[in-house]
């Protein structure tokens, strides 16, 4: 019954202007979907057969939440265009995600790291431009790979980005990313409208090859393993706040819609100033008060 409706939902998806990553999301989770229905109707027993489904197989409480926004769209789309009269899976609440803080880089070790890093080859160059670029801007994976030259003014020290929804912004580089930057163009002999960073190919790197680089760079020059470009982006917030920025800037650097999103990064930060609280002050220290 609804196999027949799917394509056309994933075109209605690029009209919208959702991203590749996000289309080919909801297209592997509701093959799956579909795949469960079979030929059944989309009731609420069946649906919620599925989600029961989707716990027993041990599904992770993000995954499944993923997947239900996706069924959820689907349904959407379909009383849309008549082919439904409700939506099934309001009555279905989503699973609670547990509450993490993101983990981070120390900033004395990062920057060690990037200060101790010299390029062997235009390659290396590239690819200590790109976690540069990551850490002193807080970009996005996706949104790298999109950069061309003349998005970079080097004299301002800023970057234009098109992140999520396509939404334009200028984005702050620092000054060790922009001297890096500015060698890497030169020696790779790039200009104008030129892709930043692109395969051996010449096409521009895609979300997945920017992980790569991240997590291979670290692996040989410092010998870490599984970091990654949104780590990166965490540390750049959590660094910035540990240093006195204001929450809203922080905000704004990382483009978050709402100010709920950025404040996860001030739990961060608070256990670091907890941290040095309960090193430092004297009235805190098993009674070895100040005695004047």
């Amino acid at each position: 019954m609804l196999q027949e409706y799917f394509d056309d939902f994933l075109k209605y998806l690029a009209t919208m202007g959702r991203s590749e990553r996000t289309i080919e999301a909801y297209e592997m989770d509701l093959k799956e979907f579909l795949s469960f229905l079979e030929d059944k109707p989309p009731t609420v027993s069946n649906v919620r057969a599925f989600f029961r489904y989707l716990f027993e197989k041990g599904y992770s409480e993000r995954t499944i939440r993923r997947k239900r926004s996706a069924i959820s769209s689907f349904f959407k789309y379909l009383m849309r265009m008549g082919i439904m009269k409700e939506n099934p899976i309001t009555v279905i609440p989503a699973p609670k995600l547990p509450r993490t803080l993101p983990k981070v880089i120390p900033e004395r070790d990062l920057n060690e790291i990037l200060d101790k890093w010299v390029p062997s080859s235009l390659r290396e160059l590239r690819d200590k431009a790109i976690v540069e670029l990551l850490y002193s801007s807080g970009l996005r994976a996706s949104e790298i790979g999109r950069l061309r030259v003349s998005d970079i003014d080097m004299d301002r020290m800023e970057v234009r980005v098109f992140g999520k929804g396509g939404r334009e912004a200028i984005v702050p580089v620092g000054r060790r990313a922009i001297e890096i930057l500015r060698e890497y163009i030169e020696k790779a002999g790039l200009s104008g409208d030129d892709y930043l960073f692109t395969n051996r190919r010449g096409e521009p790197i895609s979300r997945t090859v920017v992980w790569y680089i991240v997590r291979r760079s670290f692996e040989k020059i410092a010998a870490l393993s599984s970091v990654h470009p949104h780590l990166l982006r965490h540390s750049f917030a959590t660094h910035m706040l540990n240093r006195g920025a204001d929450i809203r800037t922080v905000q704004a650097l990382l483009r978050h819609k709402t100010l709920k999103t950025t404040q996860i990064y001030t739990h961060v930060s608070l256990r670091k100033m907890k941290e040095a609280y309960n090193r430092f002050h004297p009235r805190n220290r098993g009674g070895e008060g100040d005695s004047r």
